[in-house]
C-alpha cells in the first residue's frame, strides 16, 4: 500500500546493499557505503578511496591522494622512492651514493671513490698507484709505475743511492759523484782515486807516487833507488863513483879515469 510503501511509483522490494534505500532511488544500489568521499564515485569503485578522484595535480590519471608523486606525470619511473622530478638517475636506482660525490652508484664509475679517476688512467683514484699520472705502464716490473719510478727501465732502481740508475751506473755499489782528484772516474772504481793522472805508464803505481812516470819503475835492479830505466848504471848500486863514465862494476880502474891514457897503450893511466 502507498502509505507503506518505500518507494512510491516503483518496486521498491529490492534494496541490494541493504542501506534502507531502495535500489531505485539508492545512487548507489550495490554499496552500503555510498559514496564516502563525496568525490561522485561509489565506494565501491571508488580508484582512490577517502580522498577526490577528480583532484589530479599532474594530469597523470592518478588521483593526488593516491599519487606517489602528485605534482610528476612520470611519477617514479624506476621505482627507486624517488619522483622522477627530483630523481638524480631516472631510469635506474639512485638510492645509493656509497662515496657522497653526488653521482649515483649505478653511473658512477668509481661509486665508492669521490675523486674518481682524476687521471684519466681507468684507475679510480683509491686504487691508483699513482693518482696524476698514467699507472698503466710499469716498464721494468718492479711494482712502481713508471710515473713515479726514479729508473723506470730499472727494477732494481739506484741500488747505491747515488742518484744514478743500476742500469746507468758508472761505478755500481759506489758514489759516482766522489771524485777527489776530479779526473771523471769516480773514486770506488778510481785506481788512484788522489791522482788525476792515475798510472799513465801501466806499471802498476799511480802517477803521484810514481818514481819514473811514463815507464816501467817496477825495476831496481841494484837497489839503490834509481828505477832502471832512468839508472846510468842500472845493475851497480854504486853507479860510476870516480866519474869516468864507466859503471863500477865494469870499470877498468876503479877510481881512476879510465880515458886517461898518455901513452895509449890502453891501461889508463892510474
Amino acid at each position: 500500500c502507498d502509505g507503506v510503501d518505500l518507494c512510491t511509483g516503483d518496486d521498491n522490494t529490492g534494496d541490494t546493499d541493504l542501506d534502507g534505500v531502495c535500489d531505485d532511488t539508492d545512487a548507489c544500489p550495490d554499496d552500503a557505503a555510498d559514496d564516502s568521499d563525496g568525490d561522485g564515485s561509489c565506494d565501491s569503485d571508488d580508484a582512490c578511496p577517502g580522498f577526490d578522484d577528480n583532484a589530479d595535480a599532474d594530469g597523470d590519471g592518478v588521483a593526488d591522494g593516491c599519487d606517489v608523486c602528485p605534482d610528476d606525470a612520470a611519477d617514479d619511473s624506476d621505482g627507486d622512492g624517488s619522483c622522477d622530478s627530483v630523481d638524480l638517475c631516472t631510469g635506474d636506482d639512485n638510492t645509493g651514493d656509497t662515496d657522497s660525490d653526488g653521482v649515483c652508484d649505478d653511473t658512477d664509475v668509481c661509486p665508492d671513490d669521490a675523486a674518481d679517476d682524476s687521471d684519466g688512467d681507468g684507475s679510480c683514484d683509491s686504487d691508483d698507484l699513482c693518482t696524476g699520472d698514467d699507472n698503466t705502464g710499469d716498464t721494468d716490473g718492479d711494482g712502481v709505475c713508471d710515473g713515479i719510478d726514479v729508473c723506470p727501465d730499472d727494477a732494481a732502481d739506484d741500488s747505491d743511492g747515488d742518484g744514478s740508475c743500476d742500469s746507468d751506473d758508472a761505478c755500481p755499489g759506489f758514489d759516482d759523484n766522489a771524485d777527489t782528484d776530479g779526473d771523471g772516474v769516480a773514486d770506488g772504481c778510481d785506481v788512484c782515486p788522489d791522482d788525476a793522472d792515475d798510472d799513465s805508464d801501466g806499471d802498476g803505481s799511480c802517477d803521484g807516487v810514481d818514481l819514473c812516470t811514463g815507464d816501467d819503475n817496477t825495476g831496481d835492479t841494484d837497489g839503490d833507488g834509481v828505477c832502471d830505466d832512468t839508472d846510468v848504471c842500472p845493475d851497480d848500486a854504486a853507479d860510476d863513483s870516480d866519474g869516468d863514465g864507466s859503471c863500477d862494476s865494469d870499470d877498468v880502474c876503479p877510481g881512476f879515469d879510465d880515458n886517461a891514457d898518455a901513452d895509449g897503450d890502453g891501461v889508463a893511466d892510474g
